[in-house]
Parts: C-alpha cells; sequence; structure tokens
C-alpha cells in the first residue's frame, strides 16, 4: 500500500477539527436540531447505516468505500445505548470526513489491507485518528452555543438556590453534577459534556458577568 501523507493527520489541531465539523453542519443545517439527528444528517449526506450482528464488542466502523456505517445490532437495537450509539456514528462520520481522503490514499480495497493500515500507523497517529473523529463528534452533537445557554440555565438553578458560591469551593463535582441534566438535553453521555466544557475553554465559568460567548 502506499502509505503516503499518513503522518498529516497527526498535526490536524482542535481548531481545524471544528471548522470542518462547522462546514458539515453547515451544509446539512435544514436538518440541525438539538438534540442533533446524526441518523437522519448521515443519511441525507448519502451515508447508510447497517447494523450488524458479528461486530463483538465493537459499536461501529466505516466502510471500505466511506459511505457505510457499520453499526453494532445489539447496541443499536437496545434503547439504553441510545447515546452511545449516536456518539458512535458522529463519530464514523468525522473518520469519513477528516480521514476519508487520507484512507483512499492507501488504496484500500479488503479488511485485510484496511487492518494493515491502522498497523502501519505509530501510536501518536493512531490517536491523532480517534481524537479527531471523537472531537468531531463531540462538537457535531454538543454545539458550542446551545452548550453556553444550558450552562447558564444550570447557573441560574445554583443562584436560585443560592449555593453559587460552590462554584469556586468544589468545582470539579458542580462540573459533575451539571453534566448530568445537560447530557439529557443533548442526548449525550455526561462524559461527553464533561469534556466539551473543558474544551470549548467554557469552564470555570464567569458567574459574575455569566454572559454568553
Amino acid at each position: 500500500m502506499d502509505r503516503t501523507n499518513i503522518s498529516k493527520c497527526s498535526f490536524m489541531t482542535k481548531e481545524v477539527v471544528w471548522d470542518r465539523t462547522e462546514q458539515f453542519r453547515e451544509i446539512y443545517k435544514k436538518y440541525d436540531s438539538c438534540p442533533y439527528d446524526v441518523e437522519l444528517v448521515a443519511e441525507q449526506a448519502g451515508y447508510e447505516i447497517i447494523p450488524k450482528r458479528d461486530l463483538d464488542e465493537l459499536d461501529a466502523f466505516i466502510g471500505l468505500n466511506m459511505k457505510t456505517i457499520f453499526v453494532n445490532a445489539r447496541t443499536y437495537d437496545n434503547p439504553s445505548y441510545a447515546n452511545r450509539i449516536r456518539f458512535s456514528i458522529a463519530h464514523e462520520l468525522g473518520h469519513a470526513i477528516l480521514h476519508g481522503e487520507i484512507i483512499k490514499n492507501q488504496h484500500i480495497s479488503n479488511i485485510e489491507d484496511y487492518l494493515s493500515f491502522e498497523r502501519s500507523l505509530s501510536d501518536l497517529e493512531y490517536k491523532g485518528f480517534e481524537w479527531q473523529a471523537n472531537e468531531f463528534a463531540g462538537r457535531l452533537l454538543v454545539p458550542r452555543h446551545h452548550l453556553i445557554e444550558q450552562l447558564h440555565q444550570q447557573i441560574q438553578v445554583l443562584r436560585d438556590n443560592n449555593i453559587l458560591h460552590l462554584l469556586r469551593s468544589i468545582p470539579d463535582q458542580i462540573r459533575s453534577s451539571m453534566s448530568t441534566p445537560i447530557a439529557r438535553f443533548f442526548e449525550v453521555s455526561d462524559d461527553v459534556i464533561e469534556i466539551r466544557l473543558m474544551r470549548e475553554d467554557i469552564w470555570p465559568p464567569d458567574v459574575d458577568s455569566n454572559q454568553e460567548e
């Protein structure tokens, strides 16, 4: 296989990933919603989502044609895993959009070629692939402006209950506590929200001005 340009993935900044995410969102803005209907948007973008029952512990993976997203049928059919599947679909969309050209340049024609391609990556490059797809998924499912709105609502709850001072004394615990209702709004996991709050540089919040950015 031609393994040229593999290392480009390792140097994509979060700002570049965000820009690519927002470009994708803009193309399909007529389907924009909150929570984000990632399955509908993926299908409108030409991706076919196919449940498979032989994926073992794997949640999802992008097909070699970069237009098919295979998802684990056991989790796909289980409502308790709905948020996890949504993130997995967004993650695979991230691979297709961010890494599609890189993978195509490897002239992969079968799963053995793909596994060989993965094995050829250094730990840094592989982690770059996964980090970027995760960042795409997080930004797609949790848009910054909506996240700030939800954060301010939770700050108001603290204010109404006269416990705003806890933001300063136990910020980590408050962030964890706030993440649960915010995650429910976006239909993602609590961990996704905690990561977004930190990645978007909106934590700790400015409780004095509490103005939307």
